[in-house]
C-alpha cells in the first residue's frame, strides 16, 4: 500500500515539473520610464526611450515603436504595454514624453522668435530701439516638426539688459500642456550691442592734428563694449591724441578737447574793486574752457608771483579774478 502511495506521489511530481517550466516566461524583463526623452531621429525603438532590465530580454529593445514620429508624443505605460510582444513583467513609471528630432532651427528663426517676443513684452520702449540683440550666428537646435511652443525667459525690465555676450533660456512646451512645467530648456547664446551716433573718421588723422568738420561724419553704429567712451561732443574743438585710420570710430582716447586756455599760458587778469578796474598779467596753472574756473598766479611788475588764485575764463586771452583777497604782498 505504501509503495502504491509513493508511486502516485512520484508520478504527480513528474507531471508538475514541466508545468514549472511552462509557467515561467520565456522573456522576463522590466521597463523603467524616464519623464521625457529627446531622440536623435524620427524612427523610435524601445531602447531610445526606456531602460530595459532583465537577463532574458532578448532583442526586445530593438522593437520599433514609431516608424516616423514627427510631433511631441506622450506614450503612456498602458499604451506601451500593448505595443510589446512579449509584454514586460512590470513597467515602472506612468508614461514618457517623446520629442523627436524632425527639424532644426537656425539662428535666423531663433532671432525672429526673440524679436517678436521682445516687442510683445517691452512694447515701444525707447531702450529697445537703442539695443541691438542678436542670436549668435552659428546657433542651431533640434526640434519636432510641429505641435510645440517656444518661449524665451526674458527679464521683466529691459533696463536689466547688459552689453556683451550673454546666454538666455529658451523653453519648449508641447501644445496643450501647462507652461508652468518646462519640458526642455535650451541655452541660446546672444550678443547685445547698443546703437549710438558715432563719429567716423573720413580720412587718416595724425597725432596733434586739430579736427575740422571735414575730418569726420556721424553714423548710426552698433557698439559692444560699455567700457569704451565714444566721442559724442563738439569735435571741432578737439585734437587727435592717437593716430586714427579712415573709417575708425572716434573715442575719448583718440581725441582731446582743445582748451580755451592752456596750462602755462599767459593771460590778462581783470580785477574790479568798486569803480576801479585793475589789469594784471597772470599765468594759468590749469587748462579750461570759457566760463570754467581755473587756477592762476598773478605776475607782478617786479617779477614776483602770487599764491594760486581762482579765476573765471572770459575769453582765450582774458580771465576774471573771483578770489577777492587783497592782492598786494602775495
Amino acid at each position: 500500500m505504501k509503495m502504491l502511495i509513493q508511486n502516485e506521489s512520484f508520478k504527480r511530481m513528474i507531471l508538475f515539473i514541466p508545468l514549472l517550466f511552462f509557467v515561467s516566461p520565456l522573456f522576463a524583463y522590466n521597463l523603467y520610464l524616464s519623464d521625457k526623452v529627446k531622440t536623435v531621429d524620427t524612427k523610435i525603438n524601445l531602447n531610445q526611450i526606456v531602460r530595459v532590465h532583465g537577463k532574458d530580454a532578448g532583442d526586445i529593445g530593438k522593437t520599433i515603436l514609431f516608424s516616423s514620429l514627427q510631433k511631441p508624443y506622450y506614450l503612456s505605460a498602458v499604451e506601451l504595454h500593448t505595443k510589446l510582444n512579449p509584454s514586460p513583467e512590470k513597467i515602472y513609471g506612468k508614461g514618457v514624453w517623446i520629442f523627436p528630432k524632425a527639424q532644426t532651427f537656425t539662428s535666423s528663426k531663433l532671432q525672429n522668435i526673440l524679436e517678436k517676443q521682445m516687442k510683445e513684452m517691452y512694447g515701444k520702449s525707447k531702450i529697445l530701439d537703442e539695443l541691438d540683440i542678436q542670436v549668435q550666428k552659428d546657433t542651431v537646435i533640434a526640434l519636432p516638426s510641429s505641435d510645440f511652443i517656444l518661449k524665451y525667459q526674458l527679464s521683466k525690465r529691459i533696463q536689466n539688459w547688459k552689453l556683451g555676450k550673454r546666454v538666455i533660456s529658451l523653453d519648449l512646451y508641447p501644445k496643450g500642456t501647462s507652461k508652468k512645467r518646462v519640458f526642455y530648456r535650451f541655452q541660446i547664446p546672444i550678443v547685445i550691442h547698443q546703437w549710438i551716433q558715432a563719429a567716423i573718421a573720413n580720412k587718416d588723422l595724425f597725432i596733434g592734428q586739430r579736427i575740422s568738420e571735414d575730418d569726420f561724419s556721424w553714423e548710426r553704429r552698433s557698439i559692444f563694449d560699455e567700457s569704451i567712451r565714444y566721442a559724442s561732443f563738439n569735435l571741432n574743438k578737439r585734437r587727435v591724441m592717437t593716430s586714427v585710420s579712415k573709417g575708425q570710430v572716434l573715442t575719448n582716447s583718440n581725441v582731446q578737447p582743445i582748451p580755451s586756455v592752456f596750462r602755462g599760458q599767459k593771460v590778462r587778469l581783470v580785477y574790479q574793486k568798486g569803480s576801479l578796474v585793475f589789469r594784471f598779467i597772470a599765468v594759468a596753472m590749469s587748462p579750461g574752457d570759457i566760463g570754467e574756473n581755473i587756477s592762476i598766479k598773478i605776475i607782478f611788475l617786479d617779477g614776483r608771483q602770487s599764491l594760486p588764485r581762482k579765476a573765471r575764463i572770459l575769453s582765450e586771452k582774458e580771465v576774471e579774478l573771483i578770489d577777492k583777497e587783497y592782492l598786494s604782498g602775495n
